[in-house]
């Protein structure tokens, strides 16, 4: 998962902003360090909303910019979240649902750890969703889509 910066000069200096993330930019001195002041902005900025009750801001943007990865676990979290959001859920419905303890669900909302697939299954199932994996990273979620398994 990735949100898309527009990084642009600014004056003397660099300025980077997510277009799906009102405020949220950062102005450097040179476009590396605006690259890097990018992840570290968007990364502080999601881990917040996920310790929230919100949702993250939806990526819409397809436009021209650098896309700035999100860290897996968070990825997934933020996908979770909106798809039991989606489903009119709570963790602990959702939990049920899935047959799984409700801290499951906490902890791959809150991006505690790997999505690891043997939790991941039954909460993708519960909502009629599978994950997804990248060979890359066997045995961890990255993401979900719709469609059972």
């Amino acid at each position: 998962m990735h949100y898309v910066a527009k990084i642009h000069p600014s004056g003397k200096r660099w300025r980077a902003e997510f277009p799906d993330i009102p405020g949220c930019e950062v102005v450097a001195a040179t476009e590396d360090e605006a690259v890097v002041a990018a992840q570290r902005a968007l990364a502080a900025l999601l881990q917040v909303v996920l310790t929230g009750p919100g949702l993250a801001p939806r990526r819409r943007y397809r436009g021209p910019g650098l896309p700035v990865a999100v860290d897996v676990a968070v990825g997934f979290a933020i996908e979770l979240r909106e798809a039991r959001s989606d489903a009119c859920l709570s963790r602990k419905d959702l939990a049920d649902r899935a047959s799984v303890a409700t801290e499951v669900v906490d902890d791959l909302e809150l991006a505690h750890g790997v999505p690891a697939l043997e939790k991941v299954i039954p909460v993708a199932k519960a909502l009629g969703m599978r994950p997804v994996i990248e060979l890359e990273r066997p045995g961890v979620a990255v993401g979900l889509t719709r469609g059972r398994l």
